[in-house]
């Protein structure tokens, strides 16, 4: 189950850090698409069955159906789809501002209250100069003060190694597209594969699962593999 827990956890975090660009980089002046307050995507299957906007976009190639398959059955297995995080929570909702802050809170199953991410910690988002990948960050200052509530046993510098680097930020990059009212934040297989080594050289891999890192490593270096993982939202 831990293996369950980890890989919900790296992509429920992943993907709720997500913004646009603010207005400042807008020239007609006109608010960005994202401001406002979006919510995760659900459904409702045939089954009646409430189901996540999760995102698996996995192609390998001409012969390579068949991997896709058994890998999005391996993910189902261990609940890591979106009728699996359909249960695991409620909602969540993200409320970008056009000061360049976002607000993100959810609300577990089960849970008599939501968490808002942002009590916490301030985040703030920023963009490419293209808009296609957006970065969600916080402030140095606050990274330094948090890094050593992580423990001793945590490698502060692997942590920060997946992160990008800015004048003021500390932040995750993620890969946006947006039409109309629906917004999708996903990783690509390149920071996967990043995301993966560094976990397995910081020891948080469950037994069995060590193989990972250098699967994905692979696979990042093959041009005609995408390996797509993110969420849906509406707004």
């Amino acid at each position: 189950m831990k293996f369950k827990n980890l890989l919900i956890a790296l992509t429920v975090v992943s993907c709720l850090f997500s913004g646009f660009t603010s207005c400042s980089d807008n020239d007609d002046n006109e608010k960005a698409p994202i401001i406002g307050t979006w919510n995760l995507k659900t459904t409702t299957n045939e089954a009646g069955v409430k189901v996540a906007d999760m995102i698996t976009d996995f192609e390998f190639g001409e012969d390579g159906a068949v991997l896709g398959a058994i890998i999005e059955g391996a993910l189902a297995q261990y609940g890591v789809n979106g009728e699996g995080l359909a249960k695991k929570i409620d909602y969540v909702k993200a409320q970008f501002q056009e000061d360049g802050k976002v607000n993100i809170s959810f609300k577990e199953t089960g849970a008599s209250q939501e968490t808002n991410l942002s009590k916490f910690v301030d985040l703030h988002y920023y963009t490419s100069v293209d808009g296609k990948v957006v970065y969600i960050g916080v402030e140095k200052e606050v990274v330094a003060e948090l890094l050593p509530l992580l423990g001793s046993n945590i490698d502060a510098s692997k942590l920060l190694s997946i992160l990008v680097e800015s004048d003021k930020y500390y932040s995750i990059p993620l890969n946006l597209e947006i039409e109309n009212n629906y917004a999708k934040f996903y990783l690509k297989k390149d920071y996967l594969a990043k995301v993966a080594t560094v976990v397995g050289e910081m020891g948080l891999l469950p037994e069995g699962f060590d193989f990972i890192p250098e699967w994905l490593q692979e696979l990042s270096e093959n041009k005609d593999v995408k390996l797509d993982v993110g969420l849906g939202f509406i707004k």
